[in-house]
C-alpha cells in the first residue's frame, strides 16, 4: 500500500509524457456539433475517439506507472536517487555505466523497463493517430439537416 502511494505521488510530482488531447477533443466536439449524430460517419468518429482516448488511458495508468516504478526501483538498487524527471530511463543508464556489477545485476530489469516504456510509447503514437482519425471521421461526416 504504501509503496503503491509512494508511485502515485512521484507520478503526481512529475509532468505527463502522454499527448494531450484537450485541443483535438474541443475540436472533435465543435465539428461534431455540425453533424448528423445518428449517422454512420459520426458514430464510427465517437467510436475512434473514444477508442483513442481510452488507449491513451490505458498506457497512462497501467504502462507509465509501470515504467516509473520500475525505473525508481533501479535507481534505488544501484545507489542512485529516484528520479523525477521525464528523463529516468537515460539517467538509469548513466548510473549504471559507472557500475559494471549494479549493471550486470540490474540488466533484466533495464530490459524489462525499455519493453514497457516501448510499449508505452507506441500506445501513444497510436492513440494519437486514432484522434486524427476521429476527427477525420467527423469532419466527413453528413452535417445536421
Amino acid at each position: 500500500m504504501c509503496k503503491t502511494f509512494a508511485i502515485v505521488l512521484s507520478l503526481l510530482a512529475a509532468p505527463a509524457l502522454a499527448h494531450d488531447f484537450t485541443a483535438e477533443i474541443a475540436r472533435f466536439n465543435e465539428i461534431a456539433a455540425t453533424r448528423d449524430p445518428t449517422s454512420e460517419g459520426a458514430v464510427n468518429a465517437r467510436i475512434a475517439s473514444e477508442r483513442a482516448q481510452a488507449e491513451l488511458e490505458q498506457a497512462e495508468t497501467r504502462l507509465l506507472l509501470r515504467v516509473r516504478s520500475l525505473t525508481n526501483q533501479a535507481l534505488r538498487e544501484a545507489g542512485a536517487q529516484p528520479a523525477f524527471l521525464a528523463s529516468e530511463v537515460r539517467r538509469l543508464e548513466e548510473a549504471l555505466a559507472g557500475n559494471p556489477e549494479a549493471a550486470a545485476r540490474l540488466a533484466p530489469l533495464l530490459a524489462e523497463i525499455r519493453v514497457t516504456k516501448a510499449a508505452y510509447d507506441a500506445l501513444d503514437r497510436s492513440s494519437s493517430e486514432r484522434m486524427r482519425e476521429a476527427l477525420s471521421l467527423i469532419e466527413a461526416a453528413p452535417a445536421r439537416r
